[in-house]
């Protein structure tokens, strides 16, 4: 996939190039949905959510060189708020641990 995009890059295929982001972004973000949905395990629905925000980031920088708005802002929230929602699951993970749970039967 590098190589694609160093020969979009080369022939001044942007669009090209940005539109093969969205796509790639499209597919982070549907793998996250399911996973968010279709998993039992608390710390993997987090971590669903962790990858649909990830793709929001990924259109966010890739609509800033489109547009010229400054999608980075919005992606460092982003980040941030990715790395509250993993301390989140960490604490999860540690809870049930303890009580000894671990959810299978």
């Amino acid at each position: 996939m590098i190589p694609v995009a160093i020969l979009l890059l080369q022939t001044g295929g942007i669009a090209d190039l940005t539109a093969l982001v969205f796509a790639i972004a499209g597919g982070l973000f549907v793998l996250g949905a399911a996973t968010a949905l279709f998993r039992r395990d608390p710390l993997l629905r987090v971590m669903g959510v962790v990858m649909v925000f990830a793709a929001a980031a990924l259109n966010l920088v890739a609509a800033s060189g489109l547009r010229g708005i400054h999608g980075q802002a919005f992606a460092i929230f982003l980040a941030v708020e990715c790395a509250a929602l993993s301390v989140m699951a960490v604490a999860v993970l540690a809870a049930r641990n303890q009580s000894g749970k671990d959810g299978r039967s």
